[in-house]
Formats: C-alpha cells, sequence, structure tokens
C-alpha cells in the first residue's frame, strides 16, 4: 500500500520461491504485474545451484522483460566447517558473493541480460580484489573464455555494488575498478 501511495520514495521489492523455477516465473510476473513491485531479492544459489546456471535462464529472462532490478544477497554458508566462529558469516559470505559473480559472468548471464540491472551486496565480496588473476588466466587459458565476450575485470562495470563493505580501504579497491 505504502510503495502504491509514494512511487516517488518507496520501491517494492520481492522474494520468490526459488525452490520451483515454475513458482518462481509465476510470482515474478504476480509482483511486477499486479503488484507493481520493482526489484527481485535473490539468494547467491539454490541448494548450490548458483544464479548463472543455464536451467536459470528463463528466469533471467522474465527479469529482463519485466524490468526487474535483481539484489543478490547471499543466505549464508551451510558448510559446518564455517559454522564455528561465526564463519559463514565473516567468510563464508563474501565467498558466496564472489561465487554468484563468477557464476553470472561465465555462464554468460552478464552478456546475455545486459539490460537488468544486478546490485551485488558487500561490494561483490572478494571476486573484485582479484580480477587480475582472472584476467591472466582469460589470457593464458583460452577455454575459460567460452562463454565471455570481454575480460573478466570489465564485467565488473556490469554490476552494482552496495558498500556495506566495513573498510573504506575496500570501497575504494572497488572504486578504482
Amino acid at each position: 500500500r505504502w510503495v502504491k501511495a509514494h512511487p516517488q520514495r518507496f520501491v517494492g521489492t520481492f522474494t520468490l520461491p526459488m525452490q520451483s523455477l515454475e513458482l518462481a516465473l509465476e510470482e515474478c510476473e504476480y509482483a511486477v504485474g499486479t503488484l507493481g513491485l520493482k526489484v527481485a531479492n535473490l539468494p547467491a544459489n539454490i541448494n548450490g545451484l548458483y544464479l548463472g546456471d543455464p536451467q536459470l535462464r528463463p528466469l533471467w529472462t522474465a527479469l529482463d522483460r519485466l524490468g526487474v532490478v535483481v539484489w543478490i544477497h547471499p543466505d549464508g554458508v551451510k558448510d559446518q566447517s564455517f559454522q564455528k566462529y561465526f564463519l559463514w558469516n565473516g567468510i563464508g559470505q563474501p565467498i558466496e558473493e564472489t561465487r554468484v559473480i563468477a557464476s553470472l559472468m561465465y555462464e554468460g548471464v552478464l552478456d546475455a541480460f545486459s539490460n537488468v540491472k544486478i546490485v551485488i551486496s558487500h561490494g561483490g565480496g572478494y571476486l573484485p580484489h582479484y580480477m587480475a588473476r582472472l584476467d591472466r588466466n582469460a589470457a593464458g587459458q583460452p577455454a575459460t573464455r567460452k562463454n565471455l565476450t570481454r575480460m573478466p575485470s570489465e564485467y565488473l562495470k556490469c554490476l552494482y555494488y552496495d558498500t556495506c563493505v566495513y573498510a573504506p580501504s575496500v570501497l575504494e579497491d572497488l572504486i578504482r575498478y
């Protein structure tokens, strides 16, 4: 109700039932078409299937067609080795953000759906700080470029990032890209 009453001040967001692609597509249509919501909140992966996976192309097609902004925030690392010392949050979240960006990039989603605005939480995790390594791989290992149309570091400009990064130096590094 507040979103409809004050569209200049509020943007409505929604989550999708990602356990079923069919249900997710139906809910996406309803959220955007009926409720007028504009931002889809997605996890980095669904039971180990990262968002760039080809199985999820119908979702990206719908998000693109509907003009939805995608906000990606992982829901934690479930692996037991990350539970001690709260490592699921301390290092697990940035790992998940790194993996989802790599998935979107290497599976061709960022090229195929370049009109979809994608926001990655926590400054994109670790990946923005290691792009030189991926560029080196792309230059020396042609198989890594299978779905890429440019160098990996150039894909960072295709994404948006939140600034919840916990240190100014992290944000400064991200801005350099």
